[in-house]
Order: structure tokens, then C-alpha cells, then sequence
């Protein structure tokens, strides 16, 4: 069985104190993990790790939390990566978005980063990895009426209702679902945006070292926990574990457009 954390973040500690460590754990699983930039400096780590280790991709860009704080030069160095992305082992952009949920917060530059991310990712074509809180409505907009219909978009760590995993879906965007499914009770609305979500559009991630599965409290999470994520899901949507981990990992190489050996 093979699997894909989707999103994680080797570039940060505590992961990054046993990186060696925790990559071998995965490639031994058979499970791939994307190492996802929040900045400059961290998109920069993160392909320097994705080069190291076959099991590692990379995916650069700047968080919305992170933009008023960000270098005028910022920008420029993400796309020096993205000139030679296929070196770089990079497969998408981000994460990018809109976070109105971390106070203060200025939605006008968020916004324009945004669709500087978006710009690369068509220039690139790359898919793009979509941090959204507290900011649906602005996010589906600009998505909808930003983005081409041949460039993937990836919601990481979907939390929001079911009407808003149609909204998504109906657009053909894949939503990532993570470990704070497992904090919640059956009939959350996150189970239940899970249940509305069609099958071939869930993929599963972990935001390591963050959101910790229930299970694995109060350590930091690793991509390995991906596993209890998946758990998690399956029994939810009431199917069988390894028929999901298949279809699931599936949807992860399509969501990235990636062919993979491992």
C-alpha cells in the first residue's frame, strides 16, 4: 500500500531536528510527503530537502500570515526555484490564501499576494495549495474567477461546511483533509463535509508538526500520522481502509499531476 501526506512541514522544528529520521519512517511506510514553504527562506529549505530524499516533493510560496512581514524581493526568489522546478522536484505553489481568522490582518495585501501566486502557478503551470480561514467567500471568488480550468487547486486543511466542499468540488478543486477530523465527534461538520465530498476529490494531509491527530496528543505531529488520519476518513465514509488508501492516494498524484515510481 502506498500512501501521500499531501502537506507537512519538514522546513520547521521539531521536524527539522530529525528530518533524516522521519523520511526514512515514511519511505519504509512507502509514503510520500509534500514539504510545503510559508516563506522564502522555508520554500528554499524545502527543496533543499526534496533533493535529498526520493520520497520528498517540495511546494513554495508565502502564507497569507506571512505576507505584510515578507521582503520586497520575496516574490522574485520563489520564482528563481520555479525556473528550474523540475530539479527542484517542485509540484505546486504555496501555500498561498487568505487568513482573516490571525488578527490584525490586511486583506488588501493578502489579496494581491494571492494573485501573484496564482500568476506563478499559471506561468508554471503548477497547481496551487490554497490556505483559506475565516475567508471562503473572498477566496472562492478570486479562485473562481482567477484561475484556468487546467490549473489544480488544492483547499488545505478543509474546515468549513458542506455547502462551501460543494462550492469547491463543483469547481473541480481537491479538498485536504487532516487531523482535526479525529478531535471532532462523528456528526461534526467536518465529518459531514467529508460525507458531501465526492470521493475522487479527498485527499489526505497532516500540516506537521500542527493539528495532531487525537490519538498521537500532545506530541507534535509527523507525516506518518497521516495513517490515523486516513482511519479516520475511511470509517466515516464507511469504506473499506486499503480501498480508500488506494483511492486516496490516487487522488493525491492527480491532484498534483504526478507520476510517481515509489
Amino acid at each position: 500500500m502506498k500512501y501521500f501526506d499531501t502537506h507537512a512541514h519538514l522546513n520547521y522544528s521539531p521536524l527539522l531536528d530529525k528530518e533524516k529520521e522521519i523520511v526514512q519512517e515514511c519511505a519504509d511506510a512507502l509514503l510520500l510527503i509534500n514539504d510545503v514553504g510559508t516563506c522564502a527562506n522555508s520554500s528554499y529549505v524545502a527543496v533543499e530537502q526534496a533533493k535529498k530524499y526520493e520520497n520528498v516533493y517540495a511546494t513554495v510560496g508565502i502564507h497569507p500570515c506571512d505576507v505584510v512581514e515578507a521582503a520586497s524581493n520575496d516574490m522574485e526568489r520563489i520564482e528563481e526555484l520555479l525556473k528550474d522546478k523540475q530539479q527542484n522536484k517542485i509540484i505546486a505553489i504555496g501555500e498561498t490564501g487568505l487568513d482573516y481568522y490571525h488578527k490584525p490582518f490586511d486583506a488588501e495585501v493578502q489579496k494581491a499576494f494571492l494573485l501573484k501566486h496564482i500568476a506563478l502557478a499559471i506561468k508554471y503551470d503548477l497547481p496551487l495549495v490554497m490556505h483559506i480561514r475565516d475567508a471562503h467567500d473572498d477566496a472562492y471568488e478570486i479562485l473562481t474567477k482567477n484561475i484556468p480550468h487546467n490549473i489544480n487547486v488544492i483547499i488545505h486543511c478543509f474546515d468549513s461546511t458542506p455547502e462551501f466542499a460543494k462550492k469547491y468540488t463543483d469547481a473541480g478543486y481537491w479538498l485536504a483533509f487532516g487531523g482535526k477530523i479525529t478531535w471532532e465527534g462523528k456528526e461534526s461538520r467536518l465529518h459531514n463535509a467529508l460525507k458531501s465530498t465526492p470521493i475522487n476529490k479527498v485527499i489526505l494531509e497532516t500540516d506537521a508538526p500542527w493539528l495532531t491527530p487525537t490519538s498521537h496528543k500532545p506530541d507534535s505531529n509527523k507525516p506518518i500520522y497521516v495513517l490515523d488520519t486516513l482511519a479516520e476518513c475511511a470509517a466515516t465514509l464507511n469504506i473499506e481502509k486499503d480501498e480508500f488508501a488506494k483511492q486516496v492516494y490516487e487522488n493525491s498524484l492527480n491532484a498534483f499531476k504526478l507520476k510517481c515510481k515509489i
